[in-house]
């Protein structure tokens, strides 16, 4: 996808420069919008929306936009419109943007300094000044949201453009007349400059065809601030004193279950033993999540069979048998079901394993569990 939105962003450069989005510009657009929506039918009563102890605004319904107003009716003498929400596809927003766009059209309408969009798993920044922004947010299934934003003077209007399977789900501009301190709009800016600055993913190459994707391994074990090979129950203790999210399991939390093992030797706290995800909201290794395909399990792991037939698929296996780590194992089920197995030694221990099972239905992952073996066991 990156290579995709590269070559768009080069041809858009060509075709002329694309400059940001000016104040302006989206005064005009909003003066459009209020020109075009004022004597339109409305389908809610705003009066039932106004809230007075919160934003003392109003909701107004219409076909194709929700519009946030300061007036419960948008026919008066002042535009009274504060921000805009799109219903449907009809509805038209700046440089003629709007909801089921693919994602590389809306980047391709605003400058980007950064087409192949490196910088960390989370953000990469689009482009950066003093008062204005390009900013997406993504995770491994690709992009999330692509946010522009501008400070200027009174306003600060950020355009937001959801993204969900790689077009425009969910489309919002807002803060007309929203104030912003410099604090907060110093703070905002010194965020993207640092993911600007931040080269530590490139989604070009962390993207590699299965033959070519590491074989799981113990750095794989270290994620979401949780270290598996090093966890003890006092040091994870702790980790719930800091409000870590994997100590929910204390609280009762139905979708994690952790597991404690004592040591060798008497006196030693007891390690972190096993670990397994049930809930989406928990992390694995390589940012795997319950609810996550099937094929997002097999392609962020070394596989070089990518046929995957048969019940069973020996993804790699570089020892003499199937028992010697590392390996991966991929067996499908009569029910449709599946069972992922990666297994990595343990450095500085010849005796034990960990592994990773990743159990699938109706493919989809259903559970992440992660514990110790013994090498040699089947």
């Amino acid at each position: 996808m990156a290579l995709v939105i590269y070559l768009i962003c080069l041809a858009a450069f060509a075709a002329g420069e694309v400059l940001p989005a000016t104040h302006a510009e989206l005064l005009q657009w909003r003066d459009e919008i209020w020109a075009q929506t004022r004597h339109l039918p409305v389908y809610n009563d705003p009066l039932n929306t106004y809230d007075p102890t919160g934003s003392a605004t109003y909701l107004i319904q219409l076909e194709s936009y929700t519009v946030e107003s300061i007036s419960p009716t948008l026919d008066v003498e002042e535009n009274p419109i504060l921000s805009v929400t799109f219903n449907d596809t009809h509805a038209q927003g700046p440089r003629g943007t709007g909801l089921g766009m693919w994602a590389e059209e809306i980047l391709a309408a605003y400058p980007n300094d950064n087409p192949a969009l490196i910088g960390n798993q989370e953000f990469a920044a689009l482009y950066v000044s003093d008062a204005a922004w390009g900013l997406v947010m993504r995770d491994h299934r690709g992009l999330l949201n692509i946010e522009y934003g501008l400070a200027d003077g009174f306003d600060c209007i950020i355009l937001s453009y959801v993204i969900a399977d790689g077009q425009v789900s969910d489309m919002r501009v807002s803060g007309f007349s929203e104030t912003i301190s410099p604090e907060e709009l110093s703070e905002r800016i010194a965020m993207v400059r640092g993911v600007a600055a931040d080269n530590s993913f490139d989604p070009e190459t962390a993207m590699l065809p299965p033959l070519h994707a590491e074989m799981f391994h113990p750095g794989d074990l270290v994620f979401s601030g949780l270290d598996f090979l090093n966890e003890t129950e006092q040091s994870m203790y702790l980790k719930e004193v800091e409000q870590s999210l994997y100590m929910s399991r204390f609280d009762g939390d139905p979708g994690l279950e952790i597991g404690f093992m004592a040591r060798r030797f008497e006196g030693e706290d007891m390690r972190l033993e096993s670990l397994r995800i049930t809930d989406p909201k928990f992390e694995g290794p390589r940012g795997l999540r319950v609810g996550d395909p099937l094929l997002e399990a097999l392609t962020r792991f070394r596989s070089e069979d990518p046929a995957y037939q048969g019940p069973l698929t020996i993804l790699y296996a570089p020892g003499e048998t199937m028992k010697q780590p590392p390996f991966g194992l991929l067996e499908m089920h009569a029910d449709g079901g599946a069972t992922i197995t990666y297994a990595t030694p343990v450095p500085g221990d010849e005796d034990e394993a960990v592994m990773l099972q990743i159990t699938v239905e109706d493919l989809h992952i259903t559970e992440l569990y992660i514990s110790y073996r013994w090498k040699g066991e089947g």
